[in-house]
């Protein structure tokens, strides 16, 4: 029986890995945004759970990375997860946050053309 022994990193590292993303997209450096985001991410999701509420700001900045990168259905899909996990937290419709991610998915969604989102 394997036990996996690598160390879990700890949440409080969270806001300092946005800010390191904010830094390296500040620079274009795009693949180190990627790096810290995507590694925030891992953390809070080994913590609190795949669709924790916790995940979406970071969610949210991974479709703006995408957007950034030019990659439209890349960024769509961050938007549309952030969407789905705020309501099924039970933000309502008209929540400031659920209301961004519906005109950020629009934004991206007209840089691709039109598209059905089931």
């Amino acid at each position: 029986l394997a036990v996996d022994a690598t160390p879990v990193e700890s949440v409080a590292l969270v806001p300092a890995l946005v800010t390191l993303s904010y830094a390296y997209l500040l620079d274009k450096n795009y693949e180190g945004c990627r790096r810290e985001l995507d590694r925030a991410l891992k953390i809070l999701t080994t913590h609190e759970g795949e669709k924790a509420a916790s995940t979406t700001l970071v969610r949210e900045h991974l479709g703006l990375l995408a957007y950034y990168e030019e990659d439209f259905e890349e960024a769509q899909k961050h938007f549309r997860d952030v969407h789905d996990i705020l309501v099924a937290h039970g933000r309502a419709a008209d929540d400031e946050d659920v209301v961004r991610q519906l005109e950020n998915l629009a934004t991206a969604t007209c840089r691709t053309g039109p598209r059905t989102w089931a």
